[in-house]
């Protein structure tokens, strides 16, 4: 550490080592999270996952990133959830199970958008659960309400087939504008191929419509510290 480093809190400046994937100070982070992790610090263990999922510092292992996420959640650290939600979807580190992975998505759905995402996802392809549209839907609308880009996309074309909820043209175009205007690149396509019958008001340009020129550059990042975790988030 350095002298700026020095009258920062510990965990804080270990938790901005690897939010900002400083490779040269990984092994002083993970020596401070273990000595966090030993007085039952959930924030710590939460942070010993992320590095043992990324390989951060150290190689990557699924197996303890699970058992750092689950005594942090069993610690209280909610966040956790999501990510144990991801490994039991995707079988990371564990045996796939899509019940429990949808338990843990609900268990933390009330504040991350992204369970609420996973969860609308998780019903509309129905793997080893009876697929629902209309839950689908319900999900979907709760994380695009939260400014998720993916759901805003999702959402709109439900509304433009009629999946979930009723057709409506008026509400796909505001959706898909919402994921537009959050840079999602298929939301800028999708809204340029629609038809000016459709919409009453988009040209048929790929890239825009009355009054706006759309964004070139890759969908922004989701909000909040510590977001990505390498194979969990699709970008």
């Amino acid at each position: 550490m350095n002298a700026v480093d020095r009258q920062m809190n510990p965990l804080e400046w270990a938790k901005f080592v690897i939010r900002n994937r400083d490779e040269r100070n990984y092994v002083d982070a993970y020596s401070v999270f273990i000595r966090e992790a030993r007085t039952d610090s959930a924030e710590a263990e939460f942070c010993l996952g992320l590095m043992y999922a990324r390989g951060q510092g150290i190689a990557k292992d699924y197996e303890a990133a699970m058992s750092w996420f689950e005594k942090s959640y069993d610690h209280g650290y909610k966040s956790s959830g999501y990510f144990l939600g991801k490994m039991f979807l995707t079988g990371l580190g564990t045996g796939k199970d899509p019940e429990k992975a949808e338990r843990y998505f609900e268990s933390v759905a009330d504040n991350d958008a992204r369970a609420m995402y996973e969860l609308g996802l998780l019903h509309f392809k129905g793997v080893d659960m009876p697929r629902d549209l209309v839950k689908s839907a319900e999900w979907m609308r709760k994380a695009a309400d939260a400014g998720h880009p993916e759901a805003q996309f999702v959402l709109g074309q439900f509304y433009k087939a009629g999946a979930g909820v009723d057709k409506d043209i008026q509400a796909a175009v505001r959706w898909l504008t919402s994921a537009a205007l959050n840079r999602h690149k298929g939301a800028q396509i999708l809204l340029g191929t629609c038809t000016a019958s459709e919409t009453g008001s988009m040209r048929t340009s790929p890239n825009r419509t009355v009054g706006t020129t759309w964004p070139t550059g890759r969908r922004s990042a989701e909000p909040g510290i510590l977001y990505s975790i390498g194979p969990f988030i699709d970008s």
